[in-house]
């Protein structure tokens, strides 16, 4: 996924994007946003829609703040970003850590195990994602 935009017209989280790649064991989800008027990304095992409650590991981003969610659970107050901030959601042996440009925002108390992958709920018509990636650190040579 390189860019997702939110089309339809009304307000609440009824559009959604998830990506096609995966991470089986250790790795990094990242994305950017463009509008953010409530775009809520985060790992995710089994996608059933938009509803940003089904979200395993998730970050709430609203404008120029971000906050942690776990399964629809808000588990931290909001922090301030700058615009063209990389947030990133890392996966390393089930503990999952949430950053925004390269700071750590928050370590899981909940594990992480099996397939996951990016996915993405969308609040505001015009809410965009950009350049979503998983780099899978397994698959990464150390050569």
């Amino acid at each position: 996924m390189t860019w997702k935009t939110k089309i339809i017209p009304n307000n609440g989280c009824n559009a959604g994007a998830i990506t096609v790649a995966n991470l089986v064991a250790d790795g990094l989800a990242e994305f950017e946003v463009g509008q953010a008027g409530g775009i809520i990304c985060g790992l995710n095992d089994v996608d059933t829609g938009a509803d940003y409650r089904e979200l395993d590991h998730a970050l709430w981003i609203e404008w120029s703040r971000v906050k942690v969610v776990e399964g629809g659970i808000e588990k931290t107050g909001w922090t301030s970003f700058t615009l063209g901030a990389t947030f990133g959601i890392e996966r390393v042996a089930g503990v999952v850590r949430y950053y925004a440009d390269s700071t750590l925002l928050y370590t899981s108390t909940i594990a992480s195990t099996g397939t996951v992958f990016l996915d993405c709920s969308l609040y505001l018509a015009g809410d965009t994602i950009i350049d979503a990636r998983i780099t899978d650190y397994d698959s990464i040579s150390t050569e």
